[in-house]
């Protein structure tokens, strides 16, 4: 029996010594199959690259100023800011690398976790030398316009230049009173430049709120006209209507464009009381036409006390002519006449 027992035990430990040997081959097996297969991983491409990868510049004007200030921006941003690395900002970077910096870029440390925050730090430190408005920002963002305020404008001011002398030297290409520059630079973070240049206008020329709400749902409210000045004269008018429904200011504002493009030289005849429109078939009649056409008005800026520009324009009641929409708070409509130059 004993003899049996010890058998046993050694057919066992037979049988655990070749299976400890199957294991010892099946793993030698799979680690030679291993080595010849390549497991390496492909690098993933970082923000950045991709960047670069999606959003070209080659098609945007650099000079070589620009190119190296836009190659140095890129690799800081990759390193300290990659939530920028974005398509939305590939225009404001862009436009930020165009412009000249006062202090070295290695010193800006990111402030804030959103991206505008963060984007806004970035500005500030690169080109801010006094507290600006924080709307103006908005000029990183804009989309191109031939007549439109660029960057240009915001550095201007937050390095200590005056609107005054933005206007004049055209970074913005409007005609500006002091009250209404004040008003423009007190404008909230969330309006775009355009719309508070037109809101603060409007402002000024006694409008209510209405009024700019529908101006600035107008083209004007999206960029400036190449005849500024003349448009400005018709906002006026339109501030100076009392009773106007807000509801017409697009359509008197689409018949006048209509019929300046129709024929640029008309006169245009003032109105002969002291309202300048008024209901068709109401008030004395008229005084004589008024000598002025159309591009001498262009020429005339708004504060000019002599034109009158906001009660001697366009629009007055006269039956029998070419109909405008409807004013005022009666029915009849109001009736707007153009005169021709040679009438």
């Amino acid at each position: 029996m004993p003899r049996r027992r010890d058998k046993l035990q050694d057919a066992r430990s037979a049988q655990i010594a070749r299976d400890r040997a199957a294991r010892r081959r099946s793993r030698k097996e799979r680690r030679r199959a291993l080595e010849s297969v390549d497991l390496s991983v492909p690098r993933r491409k970082s923000r950045l690259e991709t960047f670069k990868a999606q959003c070209s510049f080659r098609d945007w004007d650099h000079p070589e100023r620009s190119t190296s200030q836009l190659d140095q921006l890129l690799e800081t941003l990759g390193r300290r800011a990659p939530k920028l690395l974005i398509d939305q900002y590939r225009q404001p970077i862009w436009r930020l690398a165009r412009t000249e910096w006062i202090r070295p870029l290695e010193e800006w440390k990111p402030k804030g976790k959103s991206r505008s925050s963060i984007f806004r730090s970035l500005v500030r430190h690169l080109v801010e030398l006094y507290p600006t408005p924080q709307f103006l920002l908005s000029l990183f963002h804009d989309l191109f316009n031939a007549r439109g305020p660029t960057e240009a404008l915001y550095v201007h001011l937050a390095q200590g230049g005056s609107l005054k002398k933005a206007l004049a030297t055209n970074l913005l290409r409007t005609s500006m009173t002091k009250r209404m520059c004040h008003d423009f630079l007190q404008s909230p973070a969330n309006m775009g430049v355009i719309e508070a240049v037109r809101r603060a206008q409007v402002r000024s020329f006694g409008g209510t709120r209405r009024i700019a709400d529908a101006i600035v749902g107008l083209r004007m409210g999206e960029n400036l006209t190449a005849d500024e000045s003349f448009w400005l004269s018709v906002v006026q008018w339109t501030c100076n209507q009392p009773m106007l429904d807000p509801n017409e200011v697009g359509p008197i504002f689409d018949w006048v464009g209509s019929r300046l493009c129709e024929d640029p030289d008309r006169y245009i005849r003032p109105p002969g009381s002291g309202r300048v429109a008024r209901r068709a078939g109401q008030g004395r009649q008229d005084q004589g036409p008024w000598k002025v056409p159309a591009e001498r008005l262009l020429q005339r800026g708004v504060g000019d006390q002599a034109s009158r520009t906001g009660r001697d324009l366009v629009l007055r009641g006269d039956p029998g002519h070419g109909q405008a929409p409807r004013g005022g708070s009666g029915d009849a409509p109001l009736r707007l006449l153009v005169l021709s130059k040679h009438r």
